[in-house]
């Protein structure tokens, strides 16, 4: 049983270090390998969320755009949705609720269909 535990515990901080480069006491990777630094979107710092006024601004323009599918199937309203650049996020089918996570996005469109039509779609 020792050796058992012994060899999971080798696997398991082998797994933990197996993505991790090697770096000199510059910083720089001991392999030669390049430090690849996270893209900042815009609006953003790095590491804080986007500004209040940017999250605004997104959430006014996919309230615009939500109100044009209405009335579409769903399949043409997904398709629509995600050409521009937008989530699609069924809520509701035939008045029965769907279970959804509570997080805010402006960036995403929640749609309820009826009969595969979208009847409703909202922000969030």
């Amino acid at each position: 049983m020792r050796r058992h535990a012994a060899a999971l515990a080798m696997v398991l901080a082998l797994g933990a270090t197996a993505g991790c480069a090697e770096l000199t006491t510059t910083g720089e990777p001991a392999d030669g390998e390049a430090v690849v630094e996270p893209v900042e979107q815009p609006g953003e710092a790095h590491g804080s969320q986007p500004q209040a006024q940017d999250m605004d601004a997104v959430a006014a323009q996919t309230e615009e755009f939500a109100a044009t599918i209405v009335g579409k199937s769903d399949a043409e309203a997904k398709a629509a949705t995600e050409a521009a650049g937008l989530t699609y996020r069924v809520v509701m089918v035939d008045g029965q609720p769907r279970a959804v996570t509570m997080d805010y996005r402006p960036d995403r469109v929640n749609v309820s269909l009826k009969d595969d039509v979208v009847v409703a779609a909202t922000v969030g």
